[in-house]
């Protein structure tokens, strides 16, 4: 089997996991799409607007919520020994 079934039958094994992930970070999908916007926004005009920090918390929380699954299934590959 190659390594990109393997990364695809663990991705999608693990989906319940990365939904659960996604409830602990953001609670509701309105914070959620919040994080996705703050994402394309600039920082710069989030200062401007007074959500500086606002915009640096939700972008730390969609990368945690991005590299953690990626994380887990590289952990999950080295315990299979691939």
């Amino acid at each position: 089997m190659d390594l990109a079934r393997v990364w695809l039958l663990l991705f999608l094994c693990n989906s319940p996991i990365y939904f659960l992930w996604g409830w602990v970070l953001f609670r509701h999908w309105a914070n959620f799409w919040e994080a996705i916007v703050f994402w394309f926004k600039p920082e710069m005009w989030s200062m401007f607007e007074g959500e500086y920090w606002d915009d640096i918390y939700a972008e730390m929380k969609l990368a945690l919520w991005f590299f953690a699954p990626v994380g887990l299934i590289q952990f999950e590959m080295w315990l299979l020994g691939l």
